[in-house]
């Protein structure tokens, strides 16, 4: 996929920061449990996008994956993360790539999302995926319409307003990120995440959320 001369002229455009995270889930063939795992790499995308830059960058990716996929089922994954990374959303930051794999016969299937990395609880999040080609791990949706990302900064963390987060009463720390609603208020991207998972109003002034 070729984009537009103007699109690739633009310093914004191929600079944006994006993590590419792999979640691989290997099945065996004696019917023990699969093994999954995750990797994050972090890219520009005009890496992942750019004819000229996105050949030794997928190789390096799939090599540190340490999977086997076969020349189709290869192209065919590097030609949708390329198109993913070129149409992706202002406000995400992430391309989850879920690849299902057999082995010794090296069949693979994938899907690949977008979304806003806000997870910080790896282990527990496994329990969420009933099947990874259509869910993505529960915590780490994809972007939310309430939602935007935010960043504490030294003149904010101290604030009465900003000082912790309503959902775990944890102060933020400075330099960190948080979530900010559409009512202004601001938590903890997972604590919030969370919360939307139960209910659609805003834990401070009960607003109604978009959240879909």
């Amino acid at each position: 996929m070729k984009p537009s001369k103007h699109s690739l002229n633009s310093c914004e455009f191929s600079a944006k920061e994006i993590t590419v995270e792999f979640i691989i889930v290997k099945e065996s063939c004696d019917g023990s449990s699969p093994v999954k795992s995750r990797q994050s790499f972090p890219v520009k995308r005009g890496e992942l996008v750019w004819d000229r830059l996105k050949e030794r960058t997928y190789r390096r990716l799939l090599r540190s994956i340490g999977i086997r996929l076969s020349p189709t089922v290869k192209a065919d994954l590097i030609e949708l993360v390329s198109r993913v990374a070129y149409s992706l959303p202002s406000h995400a930051d992430h391309i989850f790539v879920c690849i299902i794999t057999s082995e010794p016969s090296h069949y693979a299937k994938f899907n690949v999302v977008t979304g806003i990395h806000v997870d910080e609880d790896k282990e527990v999040s496994w329990d969420t995926v009933e099947n990874p080609l259509l869910h993505v791990l529960q915590a780490c949706k994809p972007p939310i319409p309430c939602l935007k990302k935010v960043k504490i900064d030294e003149d904010n963390v101290g604030s009465n307003e900003a000082s912790c987060c309503a959902i775990c009463l944890q102060d933020f720390s400075a330099a960190s990120e948080a979530a900010t609603t559409t009512c202004s208020h601001v938590y903890h991207p997972h604590c919030i995440v969370k919360w939307l998972l139960k209910s659609t109003t805003c834990p401070m002034c009960r607003s109604k959320l978009p959240t879909g």
